[in-house]
């Protein structure tokens, strides 16, 4: 056999070999974390309504991508007190504080514990959870939530005024609010299932919105748009349905506005 036929052969066998290998290791990482990695739930002793909800964290840098994707806030007329679940890797770690009607959440971990290692195999072996904290309420005025986990999924909340941040996306289901005043501190999208608001102040830091309807029902009446000064921006409104998009000059060196849909742009 010629030695270009015998090196072939050691390297298909070579290929086979890294390939088995990558597979075992996946199935064991899969194996040893998946059944730790499960939903529990911390009970909150509040006997009153919660009118703010702070998200917060204190933890290495590159952890956060493998803990916190978001924070989910679900409104259920099934429940009588608000309970908070979490992955139970990670649970030790949740502090939660109430006062004045306000919740406090916060994550802290020393940046050589343990748990590191584990979410890494966690990531690898894909069985990663998408909204590692989920707040479930009974119905409530929520007036206020701010979060620095990523991105927001809230459903069921209707209520007359709403202020929000977030540093992410933000996504709304079956929710109705008369005021909504939303900060975004990065690259934002919004998405609105089922979901109308009569009035929106948009604030942003960065310069790239994309704000998205994605049934008829969904609605925005007006929108007032400000911009972080001296800064071009790209507004992508072509999922929007919007009646009256606000936006002053002033605020902006440039402004991209991107648009499918009739929309009453003012200046």
């Amino acid at each position: 056999m010629k030695k270009t036929s015998y090196f072939l052969i050691c390297l298909i066998i070579a290929l086979l070999a890294v390939i088995a290998s990558m597979a075992i290791y996946e199935i064991r990482s899969t194996k040893i974390y998946s059944g730790t990695y499960t939903s529990s739930i911390i009970p909150l002793e509040v006997d009153e309504s919660i009118n703010e909800v702070e998200f917060s964290m204190n933890i290495p840098k590159d952890m956060e991508p493998f803990f916190f994707s978001g924070v989910k806030i679900e409104i259920n007329d099934s429940v009588e007190k608000p309970r908070l679940e979490v992955d139970s890797l990670i649970k030790k770690y949740i502090n939660t504080r109430f006062y004045d009607k306000r919740l406090k959440v916060e994550v802290t971990m020393d940046e050589f514990d343990e748990t590191r290692e584990k979410m890494a195999n966690i990531m690898i072996a894909g069985i990663r959870s998408s909204w590692p904290l989920r707040l479930v309420l009974p119905p409530s005025p929520l007036h206020r939530i701010s979060s620095t986990f990523g991105g927001i999924k809230i459903t069921g909340l209707e209520t007359d005024k709403l202020s929000l941040f977030s540093n992410d996306h933000l996504e709304m289901t079956d929710c109705h609010i008369d005021s909504l005043i939303q900060s975004a501190g990065g690259d934002a999208k919004l998405t609105f299932k089922d979901s109308s608001i009569e009035y929106m102040r948009l604030s942003m830091e960065d310069n790239f919105i994309k704000i998205n309807c994605c049934d008829s029902s969904s609605l925005i009446k007006k929108v007032d748009f400000i911009a972080r000064e001296n800064i071009k921006t790209n507004v992508f409104l072509n999922e929007a349905n919007i009646d009256t998009f606000r936006w002053d000059p002033a605020h902006a060196t440039q402004l991209t506005v991107r648009i499918k849909h009739p929309i009453n742009i003012v200046k």
